[in-house]
């Protein structure tokens, strides 16, 4: 019945302002952790869009539902939502734990420590290299960032643009069922009319 996505679409950062509201259109469970028990006719309150679920609360539970599942009836904010990050960002590699430091010579026993002089050369040759290295450091994690929010733009792009073909078929479908309704009742008055008339 769908999937997950990586992002989220909410009203705000923490997901906690309701974005729309709907009756529950049937009967719906999956027995995985994080997915709601719905029940049809039952008032469901939206939070987020997730791919093609619904993260959603109803019957005083919150968890994802399929959005085929609920039938909305009011909208509480602008279709442009904010875009929210799901994934967990990586963990910090910067261990100070599994750093590369020299052991100290004086705890080895009975090791004649030598004292170590560094010409003002070899320290200006450690400097510079240190200073490249945290160069490099700070453009690579720059080009990081500038990486991660050219994916979420485009990530925000590819659901702004699912959401806006399926307000579409929604639209076209209330169209069409407007159309074979007037046509019902078009076809109903003339038999009505052609049964007066034999009459």
């Amino acid at each position: 019945c769908g999937s997950l996505s990586k992002v989220r679409l909410c009203a705000n950062h923490l997901c906690t302002e309701p974005v729309y509201r709907g009756l529950i259109l049937e009967d719906w469970q999956d027995p995985t952790p994080g997915y709601l028990h719905i029940t049809k006719g039952s008032a469901v309150t939206v939070f987020g869009v997730e791919g093609t679920f619904f993260d959603a609360e109803s019957g005083g539970s919150r968890g994802f539902i399929p959005q085929d599942k609920a039938e909305i009836s009011e909208r509480m904010i602008d279709l442009r939502l904010s875009l929210i990050r799901t994934t967990k960002p990586e963990a910090d590699d910067t261990d100070p734990a599994s750093s590369d430091v020299a052991p100290d010579a004086s705890s080895a026993p009975g090791a004649d420590v030598v004292p170590d002089v560094q010409s003002p050369t070899e320290n200006e040759s450690i400097a510079s290299e240190q200073s490249k290295d945290q160069t490099n450091s700070e453009h690579n994690h720059q080009v990081e960032s500038q990486n991660e929010v050219k994916a979420d733009e485009e990530r925000r792009k590819i659901l702004e643009e699912e959401w806006r073909r399926a307000e579409e078929e929604e639209k076209l479908k209330l169209e069409m069922e407007a159309k074979l309704k007037a046509e019902g009742e078009e076809l109903k008055r003339k038999a009505e009319e052609e049964e007066k008339r034999k009459a």
